[in-house]
């Protein structure tokens, strides 16, 4: 029996093992070569770009300018400026801390539910965990957003609620991790507090109110320390721009369209599978296996989809805490499900989950091998994405730090032309060739001896009598050139 059961925990171990190294492959391999997925992605870039190479900690700008448009506190941009320090500055370097947090969040679930349940919910966990494809694609793991360290304090911040539960004291820590949120996504933390509100009822029968008032300075000292420093420099000019944002957001009612996509996602129909067979079971069956835990997780589930829904604000990535908490829960319940089953009906639930596991690692290692594409098509700033990228490799160091201009097509309005800066070009410029991007298109720029062109190549048959004789540094999806004449 010793000798069976110590063969299983192998296999497990060798399930989790596998997975976790499927995962990993799947948040870091090309992560550099994906390029920007949004504008939020591109603003932050730049936000953590010049913050790092100003030396600053505090106040974050865009395009040299003092930033009000980005209205976040600076932790998620301290997380970027630390990959900086590491690897130098790189589309890779401005993912990594994204990524990192990803991984962070499966390998303190993993371990929690191994420990505390069984490691063949974590290998369900797992799973689940690879095959959380929205996660990965947009606006989180992989990208050099805010959401992927949030949900990563969101996780921490619910199992201390779980620790909670016998000792007290693990709620300041709940208390700091929300201080630690406000200072990533600001007034989205709101969302961990009333989790924390909501579930003190649990928590009636180990009350100290000491603890409570630890919690609340915990938590407000982080966020006290920042906003000092912060109002020094522009008084409430930066707090009345975040509570703008906030009046500002756009409300419609309530967003059923979270349910949607919640639906598209085959880790949520897994679990709605599982725990409609694992409660239909325990009803007819009369056997059940609950844990004081369950109210929480299924709280932390639930919550962000609820109040997102309810406010009418439309973000997806508003609730990307509910598919992590969505894979945790599905591994607890594929775990119970073959526990209160028959023998025979547990044996075929297992050879299910088996079955599951298989399909889980195929499809995962099959997005995988999509990233070997990475960089070779995506939205309409790839071609001058891969444009610098030559341009690097063909010039190396010569240019960097150089001012640049841009005569370009309006990505919206194709006949319209422009002599200003898309949020994603500024920051494929700051990123590849540390460019000073510059605005006022050909006519400035041909005052401006020191300084670089480009210019949409639809456009050169308008400004061939201006440049020619300009010596053209490179002609591919754009023209640049510099002020050397042939």
């Amino acid at each position: 029996m010793e000798q069976q059961r110590a063969k299983e925990k192998y296999i497990f171990i060798m399930i989790i093992a596998l997975f976790a190294l499927l995962i990993g492959l799947r948040l870091f391999y090309r992560l550099g070569d994906i390029g920007l997925q949004d504008e939020d992605e591109a603003w932050h870039a730049v936000n953590a770009y010049e913050m790092y190479h100003d030396h600053r900690l505090v106040i974050h700008s865009f395009a040299g300018e003092v930033d009000y448009y980005n209205t976040k506190p600076p932790l998620g941009l301290w997380a970027m400026m630390a990959s900086f320090s590491v690897f130098g500055v790189s589309m890779f370097s401005m993912k990594f801390a994204s990524a990192l947090f990803a991984f962070l969040t499966f390998t303190v679930l993993c371990t929690f539910l191994a420990e505390k349940y069984c490691l063949r919910a974590a290998a369900v966990f797992s799973a689940a965990f690879l095959s959380l494809g929205i996660c990965y694609n947009y606006h989180m793991f992989r990208n050099g957003n805010f959401d992927s360290l949030f949900a990563f304090l969101f996780t921490l911040a619910v199992l201390a609620l779980y620790g909670a539960r016998k000792d007290n004291r693990f709620v300041i820590a709940f208390g700091f991790l929300v201080g630690l949120a406000f200072l990533t996504k600001a007034q989205h933390a709101g969302v961990i507090f009333l989790v924390g509100v909501l579930y003190i009822p649990a928590l009636r029968g180990n009350w100290k109110w000491r603890n409570f008032f630890g919690a609340a300075a915990a938590g407000a000292f982080p966020v006290a320390v920042w906003a000092v420093r912060r109002y020094r420099f522009d008084g409430l000019k930066f707090f009345q721009a975040m509570a703008g944002e906030v009046d500002g957001e756009t409300r419609s009612g309530l967003q059923l369209e979270y349910l949607a996509d919640l639906l598209r996602e085959p880790v949520i129909v897994a679990l709605l599978i599982v725990t409609a067979a694992y409660f239909a079971a325990a009803f007819f069956l009369h056997r059940t296996k609950r844990e004081e835990g369950d109210a929480l997780f299924w709280l932390w589930f639930a919550f962000p989809v609820v109040f997102n829904i309810l406010i009418g604000s439309f973000h997806v990535w508003y609730i990307y805490p509910s598919y992590i908490a969505a894979a945790f829960l599905l591994g607890i319940y594929a775990d119970r499900l073959p526990d209160i089953l028959p023998d025979k009906m547990a044996k075929a639930g297992i050879l299910v989950a088996a079955v599951m596991l298989v399909v889980s690692a195929g499809f995962g290692a099959l997005h995988i091998a999509e990233y070997k594409n990475a960089g070779l098509s995506g939205g309409p700033s790839m071609g001058y994405f891969n444009d610098l990228r030559e341009f690097k490799q063909k010039h190396g160091d010569r240019y960097d730090g150089s001012r640049i201009y841009i005569q370009n097509l309006s990505r919206y309005e194709e006949s319209r032309q422009i002599d200003f800066w898309h949020d994603d070009l500024v920051c494929y410029s700051d990123y590849l060739c540390d460019f000073s991007c510059r605005e006022g298109g050909v006519e400035a720029w041909l005052s401006d001896e020191e300084a670089l062109l480009v210019l949409n190549k639809d456009l050169w048959s308008e400004y061939e009598g201006v440049l020619t004789g300009y010596v053209i540094l490179q002609d591919n999806g754009y023209l640049y050139f510099s002020h050397d004449r042939y």
